[in-house]
């Protein structure tokens, strides 16, 4: 009852006012606490690129909000260790989308064009990378599809590599003709060569070989032309014998006929000759007919001759 109802009324004023105060350092400490709590909800094992610009953000405002005069320095000291945290964040979006894009890139140059057995260990190696990824909770929908993706195109090479093994491994087998040498090759042998020879050439005008697989497929080709030359030379060998007096008839022949005739039924004993392994059964049993239709003839020159 010592103070006048004035300064009665300047005492409440001034208990206002600190009561204000009061609330603002209420107020103020709160929103620290909120803003540590925000940077404790940020989970580097969970964080994607999709939540970058709102950490940004975060970092801005908490950049403002150390020059409020209302911050006391220890609570300087608790914002500057939640921006540093929320800047660690930043760095591991960083550097997962970095390992994204070298992951996708790693074997971008490795195409269905030009993928070869050497490529198969750093593609395993990279698919493993990405499967791993896949799994990882740093990545986003999106980003885990076009990991994915990069799964399946890489998978997709690893099946090239292996048709292109199969393909080279049958024909460097030779299947049909690998026990055939030059002294033994028929004409029965000739179209499976040729294919082989086809398949051989489509397989060296790709892209898909190790230096290896190339040289086995080039000496399987030499191999094969040299078989093949063979057959030429043995076909064209019987056709000229079989032609040489097939104009000569029992009905036509002269008596200066004979030596000729002798001489072609000479060359065409040399394809009946067992030893001989070079001509089918029935291209011999050809040449024997002619062989005995021949014979016949000089038969009868000797006849007359005698």
């Amino acid at each position: 009852d010592n103070y006048t109802e004035a300064e009665k009324a300047e005492i409440q004023e001034e208990i206002d006012r600190i009561e204000a105060l009061e609330k603002v350092i209420e107020d103020t400490e709160k929103e620290v606490s909120d803003i540590e709590a925000e940077t404790g909800a940020l989970n580097p094992d969970t964080v994607t690129s999709e939540d970058k610009p709102e950490v940004e953000q975060f970092i801005g405002e908490m950049t403002d909000k150390l020059d409020d005069a209302n911050l006391t320095d220890e609570q300087k000291d608790r914002i500057q260790q939640s921006i540093d945290e929320a800047k660690e964040i930043i760095e591991k979006i960083a550097e997962d989308q970095k390992a994204l894009e070298d992951a996708i890139a790693d074997q971008s140059a490795v195409t269905d064009e030009n993928v070869t057995a050497d490529d198969a260990q750093n593609l395993a190696d990279a698919k493993a990378i990405l499967e791993t990824m896949k799994d990882d909770d740093n990545y986003t929908a999106t980003e885990k599809a076009e990991i994915q993706e990069e799964i399946d195109r890489i998978t997709a090479l690893e099946e090239v590599i292996k048709e292109i093994g199969t393909s080279v491994d049958k024909a460097v087998a030779e299947e049909g003709y690998a026990s055939k040498t030059e002294a033994d090759i028929t004409s029965a042998e000739k179209d499976e060569i040729e294919a082989n020879v086809e398949t051989v050439e489509e397989l060296l005008d790709t892209d898909n070989l190790t230096e290896e697989q190339r040289k086995a497929l080039e000496d399987t080709k030499t191999e094969a032309e040299k078989l093949l030359a063979e057959i030429k030379e043995n076909s064209e060998a019987l056709d000229n014998a079989l032609k040489a007096e097939k104009d000569t008839t029992e009905d036509n022949y002269q008596l200066f006929d004979k030596e000729d005739l002798k001489e072609a039924v000479e060359n065409l004993k040399a394809v009946t000759d067992e030893s001989n392994k070079n001509y089918t059964a029935e291209e011999k049993q050809t040449a024997q007919a002619e062989i005995n239709r021949v014979g016949t003839i000089i038969a009868d020159i000797e006849e007359i001759e005698t």
